[in-house]
């Protein structure tokens, strides 16, 4: 492609000879024309070496990026990387949310199906898998960079290293790093820029941030907008009822007839006289409602073009979608068949990559282009040469790559499994950490000295876990008597054993009373994992072996390096879907108690627990602020209300908690603090510490309402016989 003269060079002068202008402006039309006139377009072929191992470290110097230039030249594909392996790979998709780039790792958020991951990605091209993958809770906040560790909303955070979890606290909702975008509201009013500049800007990028030492910083682009029926300030065109266009004059825009949405972006066309170009630029709107795209110059329409069928899918415009375009001295758009970048000044295609598009997005320098089961990443700071107009990225492995253990390798062959499943001891001696070897034969391992005791392969997945090829194997581990688990096992390549998801310390956690864990679903993104199970005893259900569980759940897990950690935890129960509420939200709740701030402590309880908090207590001659929350008052740990047994002689029955201490409750009746209904399936107990208490036993409590998105409704305290 050739670069058309824009502002005035050194030495130029605005009142230079028209003569001058239009010699230097004939040379570029004769140079653009000899190109032009070739037979075919110049292909260049990039073929990528898909590596299997994770690269050298890098350094992570966050927002770094350099600008990417005018658009004028295609990118270089720099990196294509394998999803196949992660979740279902051919459905997963870019969002609308902004990439965060930390070094040469990109952390974006993605969607699979019905849900939403967040994964990274190495631009450099130094593994052809993601670094990681995590599924994202249902109720995560937007995404945003805190030095080194990714944090979405107040309850989920990663290091962007290795995507392990981190403490979640922080300030999640903190300004984007440099270097990385920040989408404008989905209708924001667009501006034009207040300058003439080559730097392109994303449509759906907000504040674009120059890179260290360049010249010329990044412009501020809001993103785009949609047509109103009405003109403005900020957008000066409408849209009419029967899809006709005006400007802001109330000049009709002959010829243009456009669907609902139709979206608009300020853009800056290339001047000319005639067909002589011409120093600078002038102002125009690019308009686009996913089947027709034009640029409109006041009353007038410059071009347009029909876009391939699915370019609203594709590039998100559609109704209540997020579309991303970019514009320099060109517009990219994405369509089904890959990207494209059109002349701003008559629409015709400067260039183009070639690839199957499902969707894609861009941050500061890289175009990220889904297609099928891969991420083709292309790096706008490195153009191919000029005469080239069209990139096809061919992925290739190189050598003989990684390969994760099949399902019948597995199911014959003698492989290392945590300590309770390998047929030795009994579960109660076994720990979390301890490993033993069997031999399986067609799925199943037996004759250990454990009686009976037998491992049984029951499904297998393909993943890449720990940027390499693994297998997940759900196995089932019976013990030899009436109990059995279900256990998670990770294997690489070499057949070795790598994570392991054990139960059996964890069963508290994972909800009410569970005998025994059975996994009825498996789903697996990266190193993390999204389990299903069921036979969980809740509130009001017999607590005995044999007995019917009302309740099941769906949780999240990630790989800590040491083992897999619940991220969201869903229960469902006889009152609905409950998840539990974050520590510190119950502690805002108990602080404020003990402070006396009742304005702030009743957005957290029901109104007769807080008129209640200054009134004597039963049993007792001080108020039920005194007595159950105390000043010190620490919340130790919160978990679903599970069955209990028969009560004591004194009308009490004991409540386990995950961290082995206890709580007394007096089962079946109604709060003797409060006048609410009884304990119910589905509630949510939390154990108070007071300052000088380090027993195994919670002296005191309070009962939660369960909610669906883990938010707090404190109704009563207890225990009543206090």
């Amino acid at each position: 492609m050739t670069h058309i003269p824009g502002s005035t060079g050194p030495g130029q002068t605005a009142e230079q000879s028209l003569d001058h202008l239009i010699a230097e402006a004939e040379s570029a039309s004769d140079t653009r024309r000899r190109r032009r006139r070739r037979p075919r377009p110049l292909v260049v072929v990039l073929v990528l070496a898909l590596l299997a191992g994770l690269g050298a470290g890098t350094g992570w110097l966050v927002g770094r990026f350099v600008p990417r230039g005018s658009l004028q030249d295609p990118p270089t594909v720099v990196s294509i990387v394998d999803f196949s392996m992660v979740g279902d790979g051919e459905q997963i998709e870019a969002t609308g949310d902004p990439v965060l780039r930390s070094g040469s790792t990109a952390v974006m958020r993605l969607r699979d199906g019905e849900r939403d991951l967040l994964s990274a990605v190495d631009v450099a091209g130094l593994t052809s898998y993601p670094r990681w993958t995590a599924p994202l809770p249902a109720n995560a906040g937007p995404c945003a960079l805190d030095g080194t560790v990714v944090r979405c909303g107040e309850g989920f955070a990663l290091d962007v290293d290795r995507g392990r979890p981190q403490a979640s606290g922080g300030n999640a909702s903190a300004p984007t790093s440099p270097g990385s975008s920040t989408p404008a509201p989905r209708h924001a009013p667009s501006v034009p820029t207040a300058a003439s500049s080559s730097t392109p800007a994303s449509a759906a990028s907000g504040n674009a941030t120059s890179a260290p030492g360049s010249a010329t910083p990044a412009p501020v682009v809001p993103g785009s907008a949609t047509l109103a029926g009405a003109a403005s300030d900020q957008v000066p065109y409408a849209l009419g009822a029967d899809g006709s266009v005006t400007d802001r004059s109330g000049a009709v825009v002959s010829g243009l007839r456009l669907g609902s949405p139709t979206w608009v972006l300020p853009a800056q066309a290339p001047r000319s006289l005639g067909a002589v170009p011409l120093p600078g630029k002038r102002d125009v709107w690019v308009v686009c409602d996913g089947t027709t795209l034009a640029a409109l110059e006041g009353a007038d329409v410059l071009w347009t073009v029909t876009l391939p069928e699915g370019t609203a899918q594709v590039s998100g415009f559609t109704e209540g979608g997020s579309p991303h375009w970019l514009v320099g001295d060109t517009l990219v758009v994405g369509t089904p068949s890959g990207v494209v970048a059109r002349d701003l000044a008559d629409g015709s295609e400067s260039w183009r990559v070639d690839v199957p598009l499902r969707s894609w997005t861009s941050d500061d320098q890289y175009l990220y282009l889904w297609s099928h089961s891969s991420l083709s990443v292309a790096d706008l700071t490195r153009p191919v040469d000029a005469s080239v107009t069209q990139v096809t990225a061919v992925a290739q492995h190189q050598g003989e790559p990684d390969r994760a253990p099949s399902a019948e390798e597995l199911r014959n062959a003698t492989l290392e499994v945590p300590e309770r499943c390998g047929l030795r001891v009994s579960p109660s001696e076994a720990s979390e950490q301890g490993r033993e070897r069997v031999t399986f034969v067609d799925g199943q391992a037996s004759g250990g000295s454990q009686q009976n005791a037998r491992t049984t392969i029951k499904e297998v997945v393909t993943t890449v876990f720990e940027g390499r090829p693994a297998a997940v194997v759900r196995a089932n581990c019976s013990y030899g008597g009436a109990y059995e688990d279900d256990f998670i096992m990770v294997y690489d390549p070499d057949h070795k054993l790598v994570a392991a998801l054990d139960p059996v310390p964890h069963k508290q956690e994972l909800g009410g009373s569970i005998s025994d864990f059975t996994i009825t679903s498996l789903s697996v993104f990266g190193g993390s994992l999204h389990l299903s199970w069921n036979n969980i005893a809740l509130y009001g259900d017999e607590d005995y072996h044999a007995s019917r569980k009302s309740g099941s759940a769906d949780g999240d897990f990630v790989w800590d390096g040491q083992r897999f950690v619940a991220t969201d935890l869903v229960f469902h129960t006889g009152q609905g879907d409950v998840r539990l509420p974050r520590l510190e939200a119950v502690q805002d709740f108990v602080d404020a108690v003990v402070a006396h701030d009742d304005a702030r402590a009743a957005q957290w309880a029901v109104p007769s627990l807080m008129s209640a908090l200054d009134r004597n207590a039963p049993y007792s001659g001080f108020t039920v602020r005194e007595s159950y929350f105390p000043k010190g008052s620490t919340v130790g740990e919160c978990i679903l209300l599970p069955a209990v047994g028969s009560p004591n002689m004194l009308g009490m029955s004991t409540v386990y908690f995950g961290n082995g201490r206890k709580a007394s409750i007096r089962p079946g009746d109604a709060s003797q603090i409060v006048q609410e209904g009884p304990y119910r399936s589905g509630d949510i107990m939390c154990g108070l510490d007071r300052s000088a208490d380090h027993s195994d036993r919670f002296g005191t409590w309070i009962m939660l309402r369960g909610r669906p998105d883990g938010s707090v409704e404190v109704y009563t305290p207890g225990p009543g016989s206090d």
